[in-house]
């Protein structure tokens, strides 16, 4: 802080973003924010001295040009930019120059004077990897012009001539090709018969055979009406259809799309759309009364269970039924704890009746002597069996000694 000049601290960094915007991008403020990631409209605003940088945005430019932010806030600080940052830069602000020698593209535009036919602007600006013509107008606008005057001149001299294949071609052939073409069940359009008789538009054709192109223009539209009317009639069928198709797949098979379809008939889409939802309304009902009564009649089935019975993912049990899928699990749940309960009454009866009918023949209850005599429907687990042993044992007074297991082990 004690080196800068704090008087002058606005217009030293206004200068020094000012050079540096020169020395990393040429001058170009698009390619400077692009290599720093600085916004347009304040990277104008700084090089005017309208705004500053916010600090973050200032150690960032600092940080991508890899010099350090004390010197963009000394007068006169000298900076040494990396090179592939410089390299970077240039090449961004040589961006939209010319990709070839302008003396060689003027070459070509003298050329293009000599061709036979001549070309258009265009083509030439095609040929030379340009987009348009306005690149080619700016650097030799009088060459352009002679170009463009040269090919208005050849499209004039071929108005009233024909030539298909290149090859001249008479009113009478002209006239045979459109008869054969009204003639076709689907004629071939004007535009791709000008097309084959080289010219690009079909105005020469519709100028000279106004009533042949006009008969043809005639047979298109009858059968385009004839298509509307039967893709109405397939609209039509398939509302009443079961299930009605949605409006992608009968598009599909009718081979037409979707959106010629929703162009021309939207009212009738909009039906079928309507009586798709009907029907979806109606199977979806179905499928719930099914699941309800397949789950009252299993009831304390496991939604597995229930699914696959009912031929439907658990998923979309979930996600369709949340209320039947919760009643489902909870129905499962009261029925677990229900048959828990129960096969552990069961045990605790089969072991107390155990119990007292080996005391009764002077033998002592253990876990090897009690368990053959406990039924199938009581629960099976040892830790139960030794805990209910014990109790039928204090219930019935019949002391406090040792029990042994199975495998030789003494608990008590």
């Amino acid at each position: 802080m004690p080196q800068l000049d704090e008087s002058h601290l606005r217009e030293i960094l206004r200068e020094n973003i000012t050079a540096l915007v020169t020395a990393a991008a040429g001058g170009n403020q698009r390619v400077f924010c692009g290599l720093t990631g600085s916004p347009g409209t304040g990277v104008c605003g700084w090089l005017a001295g309208k705004q500053l940088p916010r600090p973050d945005l200032l150690f960032q430019i600092c940080s991508r040009l890899r010099i350090q932010a004390s010197k963009v806030l000394r007068r006169n600080a000298a900076w040494e930019i990396p090179n592939e940052v410089a390299a970077a830069g240039i090449a961004g602000s040589r961006r939209g120059a010319w990709r070839d020698d302008p003396e060689k593209i003027k070459t070509e535009l003298k050329h293009a004077l000599d061709e036979e036919p001549p070309p258009s602007l265009n083509d030439v600006a095609v040929r030379l990897n340009y987009r348009t013509c306005a690149p080619l107008r700016r650097l030799d606008p009088r060459t352009c012009e002679q170009i463009a005057l040269r090919y208005r001149a050849y499209r004039r001299r071929r108005h009233n001539t024909w030539a298909v294949r290149d090859r001249n071609c008479s009113t009478q052939e002209i006239e045979k090709i459109l008869l054969e073409s009204l003639g076709h069940e689907r004629p071939i359009p004007v535009s791709q018969i000008a097309a084959e008789l080289g010219y690009e538009s079909a105005c020469p054709l519709r100028m000279h055979f106004p009533e042949l192109c006009g008969a043809i223009a005639r047979k298109q539209a009858q059968n385009r009406e004839t298509w509307r009317e039967r893709l109405r009639t397939a609209l039509v069928n398939a509302i009443s259809e079961g299930p009605p198709p949605p409006t992608a797949c009968l598009a599909q098979r009718l081979g037409c799309s979707h959106g010629a379809l929703t162009y021309y008939f939207p009212d009738l889409c909009r039906q079928l759309l309507d009586s798709r939802k009907e029907w979806e309304a109606k199977e979806r009902e179905a499928i719930r009364q099914r699941i309800e009564a397949l789950a009252t009649e299993m009831k304390g089935a496991s939604v597995p269970v229930v699914c696959r019975a009912a031929a439907i993912k658990q998923q979309s049990l979930l996600h369709k039924f949340p209320v039947l899928y919760r009643q489902i699990v909870s129905s499962y749940l009261e029925s677990r704890d229900a048959l828990r309960h129960q096969r552990r009454e069961t045990l605790r009866n089969d072991v107390r009746n155990a119990v007292v009918d080996l005391s009764r023949r002077g033998m002592r209850p253990t876990l090897g002597s009690v368990s053959p005599l406990i039924s199938a429907a009581a629960a099976k687990d040892w830790k139960l069996i030794h805990q209910e042993i014990d109790r039928s044992m204090r219930e019935l007074g019949c002391g406090f000694g040792s029990i042994t297991l199975p495998n030789g082990k003494v608990m008590g």
